[in-house]
């Protein structure tokens, strides 16, 4: 029961309980009504169950204030759940001050769930924002910083209130901020973060303010490492194309000029010259089409034929096209190929990057040394369900600060002998990318003067 409805049943049986002593009384004595007011008896009898009953009141009255009171201090300390109490027979001030403590309470409350709300959605907005994302005070200390500035940074534990040199570790851009909080201007500048020149980042600094006081500034980042490295990577390109085409294209161009200015009458003198039109040609035509192969993986176009191959079949095959250029150079090739493996993979790129990498090992093998292809089970966990197909020479081997690189384009450790060779500075390259298109990965393994191996992963059929 209800503390109001308790208070109610109790004044109704104390106003019922003094009018069944007052007939009571007036009954037994027989007395009249004017006598009864003037007992002294009677009336005090009247005004102790009077302010008995009172008391009852005033003690109903002083718990709902407490009770309220405990409540109140409840929503101090964030607690909004607790409902007010309104006494039965407060007065009318006392009611409207419970119903307007209530009411309070209750948008408050509302105000609160809508605000933790609010701030959820904008956190999880802001935190799925890749950029990394800083805001600083007007003392130039970061207020509030997101997960993915962290990440960019390397930075752990808490970033607010740290100073932005310690977690961007630039000068750069900490002078920036300060002259973006003193002049309010929007400033922008292209960084990098020091001890990682490869990362390069594009850095908004924007200040906002409340009438003329500047409160702090909003400084985004954009890691822009990717787009420079294009860059880098397509003038490179340009570069060594031109460089590539510029050789040949010139030895054609300076025998046919030596050919037509009177060298046609000497037939031993034409010959050689138009052997050399026709190296360079041929030279033209591979570069041409290793830029073709190229372009046709890196096309978003590009699908794969895959089909369950034999390997040693497959090996068989590339071994027999380059048999020509190994014997001019007494140079054995070996075979330790397991009959009964099957490979799911496009046979014809397979075959394209194995002969790559039997060109190479019979261009930068010496000759009567060996190159010898093999299969063997790969070590990490990850290559579950697939096997290693290498190529291994008794080559001049490749020094380790040239390793990470031998895959690029046009990348050469040795560029004269390179282009003695006539290699055009793309198979690597080609082959990589043929590797990755099928998920695989390609790795190398060298020591100057000890010989190279190259290999790449291969899906075992599941047939």
């Amino acid at each position: 029961m209800g503390l109001r409805w308790k208070v109610a049943l109790g004044n109704f049986l104390l106003v019922g309980f003094i009018f069944f002593l007052t007939h009571l009384y007036i009954a037994w004595n027989e007395i009249s009504e004017r006598r009864l007011l003037a007992d002294p008896t009677l009336l005090a009898m009247v005004a102790v169950i009077t302010i008995v009953a009172t008391s009852v009141s005033v003690n109903a009255l002083v718990k709902a204030l407490r009770k309220n009171r405990s409540s109140i201090h409840k929503m101090a300390s964030g607690d909004f759940e607790e409902q007010m109490d309104v006494p039965v027979n407060a007065s009318g001030e006392l009611e409207n001050l419970a119903h307007a403590l209530e009411e309070m309470r209750r948008k408050t409350r509302d105000r609160i769930e809508r605000i933790t709300t609010d701030r959820s959605r904008f956190e999880i907005f802001i935190n799925s924002i890749t950029e990394g994302i800083m805001v600083t005070g007007s003392d130039g200390r970061v207020d509030m910083a997101t997960a993915a500035l962290a990440k960019l940074v390397d930075a752990d534990g808490s970033l607010e209130g740290r100073r932005p040199v310690e977690l961007v570790r630039n000068n750069a851009v900490e002078d920036a901020i300060a002259k973006s909080l003193e002049s309010g201007e929007e400033i922008r500048l292209e960084t990098a973060l020091t001890g990682r020149q490869e990362q390069c980042l594009d850095v908004h600094i924007s200040p906002f303010k409340q009438g003329e006081e500047s409160l702090g500034v909003v400084v985004v980042f954009y890691d822009i490492s990717r787009l420079r490295q294009l860059e880098r990577t397509r003038r490179d390109f340009v570069a060594n194309v031109s460089h590539e085409l510029r050789t040949p294209l010139t030895a054609i161009m300076g025998c046919a000029e030596t050919i037509a200015a009177g060298a046609l009458e000497d037939r031993q003198v034409t010959s050689r010259f138009v052997r050399m039109i026709t190296e360079h040609a041929d030279r033209l035509a591979g570069l041409l089409d290793d830029l073709l192969d190229l372009s046709r993986l890196e096309s978003e176009g590009f699908e794969l034929s895959l089909e369950d191959c034999q390997l040693c079949r497959l090996v068989e095959g590339c071994a027999g096209t380059v048999s020509q250029q190994a014997a001019a150079k007494k140079i054995s090739i070996k075979l330790d190929v397991p009959e009964q493996t099957y490979v799911r993979c496009d046979s014809r790129q397979i075959e394209q990057s194995l002969s790559n990498l039997l060109d190479n090992a019979i261009k930068y093998s010496t000759d009567g040394g060996y190159v010898w292809v093999n299969t063997r089970t790969p070590e990490n966990a990850s290559d579950a369900g697939k096997i290693a197909l290498e190529v291994a020479d008794s080559g001049i081997g490749i020094s380790s600060e040239h390793l990470k690189r031998v895959f690029e384009r046009f990348y050469r450790v040795d560029k004269s002998r390179s282009r003695a060779e006539g290699g055009t500075g793309l198979g690597l390259s080609i082959v990589r990318h043929i590797v990755e298109a099928h998920g695989e990965r390609v790795y190398v393994e060298s020591e100057l003067g000890k010989g190279s191996t190259f290999g790449f992963t291969l899906s075992l059929s599941q047939n």
